[in-house]
C-alpha cells in the first residue's frame, strides 16, 4: 500500500487515545469541566474540542510527512536519518504535551470561596472601600479579574480563549 495511505492512522491515533482515556468513560467526563467542583480543567466546548482535536491531528500529521515522506525515503536509517526522526519526534511530542497542558490547566479562576489577602483587605479598609464582589456570581473580585460568560465564573488571566487551545 502506499505510505500516505497510513497518514490518518498515524496522526488520528494520539486524538483516539487521548479522547477515549479522558473523555469517553463517564466517571472521568463527569470530574471534567470547570464549575468549582471540577477534579479536572478543561473547557468542553464542542468548538474548542474540534479544534484541539484538529490541532493535535496537524501536529501528528506534521510528525508522518516528515518522518516516514521525507527523512526516511532521504536517509533511510542512517545514523543522521534515526537522529532526525528522533530529533524532530521529541520537538513535536513536547509541542503535543504543551497543547495538552495548556489545554488542561486553570486559567486562573477564582475559587467559590475565595478571599482576599490581608494586606489587601487592610488597605481597603484604610481608604474606606468593601471587598469587590462579582456581580454575576457574588465571589470575591481581585483586582484585573473579569467575569467569563462562557466558564460562568470570574478569571484572573483573560487570554485563555485561543480556539486552539
Amino acid at each position: 500500500a502506499p505510505y500516505w495511505l497510513y497518514c490518518p492512522f498515524y496522526a488520528c491515533l494520539p486524538n483516539v487515545l487521548w479522547w477515549i482515556s479522558r473523555c469517553i468513560p463517564p466517571h472521568k467526563w463527569k470530574r471534567t469541566g470547570t464549575a468549582y467542583d471540577s477534579r479536572h480543567w478543561l473547557n468542553k466546548s464542542f468548538c474548542g474540542l474540534c479544534c484541539a482535536s484538529t490541532t493535535q491531528f496537524f501536529i501528528y500529521g506534521a510528525g508522518y510527512i516528515v518522518n516516514f515522506v521525507i527523512v526516511y525515503p532521504w536517509l533511510g536509517l542512517s545514523t543522521g536519518g534515526i537522529l532526525l526522526i528522533v530529533l524532530h519526534g521529541g520537538l513535536l511530542f513536547m509541542a503535543s504535551l504543551s497543547h495538552y497542558r495548556a489545554m488542561t490547566t486553570n486559567p486562573g479562576a477564582i475559587p467559590q470561596h475565595a478571599e482576599p489577602l490581608p494586606e489587601f483587605h487592610t488597605e481597603l479598609k484604610r481608604m474606606g472601600k468593601s471587598v469587590p464582589k462579582c456581580r454575576r456570581t457574588g465571589v470575591f473580585k481581585p483586582p484585573r479579574a473579569h467575569y467569563d460568560r462562557q466558564l460562568r465564573r470570574c478569571v484572573v488571566r483573560m487570554d485563555h480563549h485561543c480556539p486552539w487551545v
